[in-house]
């Protein structure tokens, strides 16, 4: 690797790197040309097992060739692998503030290195190189069900992305040191809400920013619902008000993938969290406030999202910026132009999705 042999060569660019974050993604795709031959009638798009293994030891060496590093991206599936990452580390020990341990491409090991388990991070957190982070990112790490154990790093920003775990699973990473945590940041598949509960009541009640995200990403996915879909129980978790209530610093709120924004929602945040910046309900389902009337179109919309009121609740947020409603129970943008344009003479971006029309249902 040509960047590497520079690094060695001319030690002083060494202190003048100071992140490797992407290094991970990096490692699980770059191939050698000579492994593909005229004669291969399948191309892969990914390394070998033999390539991914020279990798690691090529990202050992790259983390080790630079001393003053304060964010890096790494990935080790054994004692032996990780005990060279934490010496390859050592020298940007005084300066280490964020560290992602990252599973592989897209969150998983495709087929050519074992992945990266819940007991080994738990002993990588363990380790002194690690003692002075303020960050920690963990993408795609195998799961057991156990009971938690806890991080007892003194974190600021603690984000984990496991879109195929329970949040039961995830549990074991939260924070046992929650004083100084500012930003928490977690992508699961379900949630019960025992699960919520407690990883609610372990933050603490200072945190300024918290994103609670329930499924997988549907970043380049376009999906709009069907305006029935809001007679039915939907099998997602509910928000857990009083929980959230005590959360008074808040300036940005993002639960996706939920059942229960509300005007009760809405209400209880003005009070709790009156300093809300940035609240995203994207891919959320909303609630009745005061029981579902199914008579008409309108009357569902109103009983569901009745206008004035929430025109209320939302202005009552003085610095809110950006609201993201999530699903709406109406197929025309055009209901809810009497609010868009109130939130827009506010100077508010206000974004939201409605139904699919009646003829895609």
């Amino acid at each position: 690797m040509a960047f590497l042999a520079v690094l060695q060569q001319e030690t002083w660019l060494s202190p003048l790197v100071r992140s490797l974050e992407g290094l991970v993604q990096w490692m699980f795709r770059l191939r050698d040309p000579k492994s593909d031959t005229l004669d291969n009638s399948v191309v892969s798009l990914f390394p070998s097992a033999d390539e991914v293994s020279k990798n690691f030891i090529c990202m050992v060496e790259l983390i080790r060739a630079c001393s003053r590093l304060i964010s890096v991206n790494i990935n080790f599936t054994s004692q032996n692998e990780l005990a060279m990452v934490s010496s390859a580390l050592h020298a940007s020990r005084p300066t280490l503030e964020m560290v992602h341990v990252e599973a592989g491409v897209g969150n998983f090991s495709i087929g050519v290195r074992s992945n990266i388990n819940d007991k080994l991070v738990h002993e990588a957190l363990l380790l002194p190189v690690f003692d002075q982070i303020e960050k920690l990112v963990l993408s795609g790490i195998s799961l057991d069900v156990s009971p938690p154990l806890g991080v007892t790093l003194p974190l600021k920003s603690l984000q984990i992305q496991q879109q195929y775990s329970h949040l039961s699973a995830i549990l074991q990473f939260l924070p046992s040191q929650s004083s100084r945590l500012v930003t928490f940041d977690i992508r699961f598949s379900r949630a019960d809400a025992v699960s919520l509960t407690t990883l609610l009541d372990a933050m603490p009640s200072t945190l300024e920013s918290l994103s609670l995200q329930c499924g997988p990403s549907h970043d380049l996915l376009v999906f709009r619902p069907s305006r029935t879909e809001y007679s039915r129980n939907q099998s997602l978790p509910p928000i857990p008000l009083e929980n959230l209530s005590r959360l008074t610093h808040l300036r940005t709120l993002k639960l996706t993938g939920f059942q229960g924004p509300s005007l009760t929602l809405l209400s209880n945040l003005s009070n709790s969290s009156p300093h809300l910046v940035h609240l995203d309900f994207s891919q959320s389902f909303w609630i009745a406030h005061n029981g579902l009337d199914t008579t008409s179109s309108r009357t569902i919309l109103h009983s569901i999202f009745p206008q004035e009121e929430i025109l209320q609740a939302l202005t009552s947020f003085k610095f809110l910026q950006y609201p993201h409603l999530g699903y709406l129970p109406t197929r025309t943008r055009q209901r809810l132009h009497p609010l868009q344009t109130w939130m827009t003479a506010l100077g508010v971006d206000m974004q939201w999705v409605e139904c699919r029309p009646h003829h895609a249902d």
